[in-house]
């Protein structure tokens, strides 16, 4: 087998790999809805721990570094709570800097909820929110 034979295998499994993800896209957009319905939290703290330690063993067990599989596993999370219109809470008034960070980190389809006084904020964290904190614009 060749350079070219070889590389055209890794397109091919990237390809599959693309697939799959929007597979999961799909059901993570199903999920969501139901958690819409039943006004449950996107993030799910419990269940992302469950996730990552499943895949962490599962690498483990293919000889892969479990912390790179941790690391992508973290990304592949963080898109699909995008996908279920992810609601971050910022310290701040609507359109401050602070809202302006979270929809650049976390997309345009995000929920926004401006809190004005630091312990709201803290509240919607423990309700399972993201949190964004900016200063001048950045992410702190």
């Amino acid at each position: 087998m060749n350079l070219s034979d070889l590389r055209k295998q890794i397109d091919n499994l990237d390809t599959e790999l693309v697939k799959l993800m929007a597979k999961r896209l799909e059901v993570s957009d199903q999920i969501g809805k139901i958690k819409e319905e039943t006004n449950s939290p996107v993030q799910d703290l419990s269940r992302e721990s469950e996730v990552l330690n499943r895949v962490q063993s599962l690498a483990q067990s293919l000889s892969l570094d479990p912390q790179d599989i941790e690391s992508l596993y973290q990304e592949i999370l963080f898109i699909s709570k995008k996908q279920q219109r992810f609601t971050v809470s910022f310290q701040g008034a609507a359109g401050a800097y602070s809202e302006e960070t979270a929809l650049k980190i976390f997309g345009p389809n995000t929920l926004t909820l401006p809190c004005e006084q630091l312990d709201a904020t803290f509240e919607a964290v423990e309700k399972g929110m993201a949190f964004c904190s900016s200063a001048g614009g950045k992410l702190a």
